[in-house]
C-alpha cells in the first residue's frame, strides 16, 4: 500500500514538469527509461558517471552532464535548464546547496528504507541488525543527511530468510515501483509534504560496517543477534561477518530456509528473547553445520559457513 503523509498539501495543474535525473545503476536506468517511455517531454538535463550512460538519451534533446564534474559546473548548467525539479536516483553522492536550489520545487531524492530509519549508509545490513522497518522512501532533500520531507513511501516485509543481498534487491525493485506509482502525481504537484520524527530516526555512515561485522570470539550473544549480524553480511561477493583466528580473519556466511519437514533432528536453539533454551552463547560456539532454529510456529533450516581470509573474493 502507498502511503501518503499529511502535512502540506500542493495542488497545482501542470501538463509539462521540467525535471533533471541524477541517474547511477539499475535503478538510475529504470527510472531514465520510464522518463523515455512515458514522459519524454518532461526530462530536460540528465547527470551520470561517464561511460555508463546510454547514447539514446543523447538524441532525446537532453542537457548531458558529467557526475564527476565539479558542482558548481553542474549547477550552472541545471539552472540554464529553468528546471521545476531535480530527482536523484540512486545517486551515490551527496549533492550540495547550489543544486538542491537550481530547480523550482527543489531537489527530490529516492532512498532505499523506510524513513525515518537508515538514514546514511548501508541499509539492508542496519535494518536486519537492528529490527527496524524497511522500505524505500521519496523525500525533498535538505542540507542534512536523508532528513528531509517525506512525500511518498513503501514498506517492505522481512523474514528471516532475508540477507543483505536479498533486501538489497528487494528495495531496488520497490524503489522503482514507488517512483512510477508516484510520478503522476508528482508532475500534478498533487503530493503532501511530512517532516520526519526525528526522535525516531536512525542514522549510520560508511565507517561504521567493518567494526559492527566483527564477532568478538569471547563476547556473549543471543541467537538471534548473531543470525542477524550473520544474515544481514551476506551479501555476495561483499565481505562477510569475520571473526579472527591465528591473527587471519575467519569470515562467516549464513544460508536459510523455511524447513518444511518439521519432524527432523537438528541442534535445536531460540530466536525467541524470552525462551533461553540455547539462547546465549559466544562466536566460538558455532560450527560449520546446521541448525534448526525456531521462531514462533515457524521452523528454519540454518546453514553455516567459513571461509578462511585468502579465500573472500
Amino acid at each position: 500500500m502507498w502511503s501518503v503523509l499529511a502535512d502540506r498539501r500542493i495542488l497545482w495543474s501542470v501538463s509539462e514538469l521540467r525535471v533533471a535525473v541524477f541517474a547511477d545503476g539499475e535503478v538510475g536506468n529504470r527510472i531514465l527509461s520510464y522518463f523515455c517511455e512515458e514522459y519524454p517531454d518532461d526530462l530536460k538535463a540528465v547527470c551520470a558517471f561517464m561511460p555508463e550512460m546510454d547514447a539514446p538519451f543523447l538524441s532525446s534533446g537532453c542537457t548531458l552532464m558529467n557526475g564527476e564534474a565539479p558542482e558548481e559546473a553542474i549547477a550552472a548548467q541545471l539552472r540554464a535548464c529553468e528546471l521545476d525539479l531535480v530527482i536523484l536516483a540512486w545517486w551515490p553522492k551527496i549533492v550540495g546547496k547550489k543544486i538542491i536550489k537550481s530547480a523550482r520545487l527543489g531537489c527530490l531524492n529516492c532512498h532505499p528504507s523506510y524513513l525515518p530509519y537508515n538514514r546514511g549508509k548501508h541499509y539492508n545490513f542496519w535494518t536486519i541488525v537492528e529490527e527496524t522497518r524497511f522500505g524505500v522512501t521519496l523525500h525533498f532533500v535538505d542540507e542534512g543527511i536523508d532528513t528531509g520531507d517525506i512525500v511518498f513511501q513503501k514498506e517492505i516485509h522481512k523474514t528471516w530468510l532475508d540477507t543483505g543481498k536479498s533486501l538489497y534487491c528487494k528495495a531496488q525493485s520497490a524503489m522503482v515501483d514507488l517512483f512510477q506509482e508516484s510520478y503522476p502525481r508528482i508532475r500534478q504537484e498533487e503530493f503532501v509534504r511530512c517532516k520526519q520524527d526525528d526522535f525516531e530516526a536512525t542514522m549510520h555512515y560508511s565507517k561504521e560496517l567493518e567494526n559492527a561485522s566483527e564477532l568478538r570470539r569471547q563476547q556473549v550473544y543471543s541467537w538471534r543477534q548473531l543470525l542477524n549480524l550473520i544474515r544481514a553480511r551476506t551479501f555476495r561477493p561483499h565481505p562477510a561477518c569475520y571473526f579472527f583466528q591465528n591473527g587471519k580473519k575467519v569470515f562467516i556466511r549464513s544460508n536459510v530456509t523455511l524447513l518444511a519437514d518439521k519432524g527432523k533432528q537438528y541442534t535445536q536453539v531460540s530466536l525467541d528473547e524470552k525462551r533461553k533454551y540455547h539462547d546465549v552463547l559466544q562466536c566460538d560456539d558455532i560450527t560449520a553445520g546446521s541448525y534448526f532454529v525456531f521462531d514462533d510456529e515457524d521452523r528454519y533450516f540454518v546453514e553455516f559457513t567459513y571461509e578462511a581470509e585468502e579465500e573472500n573474493p
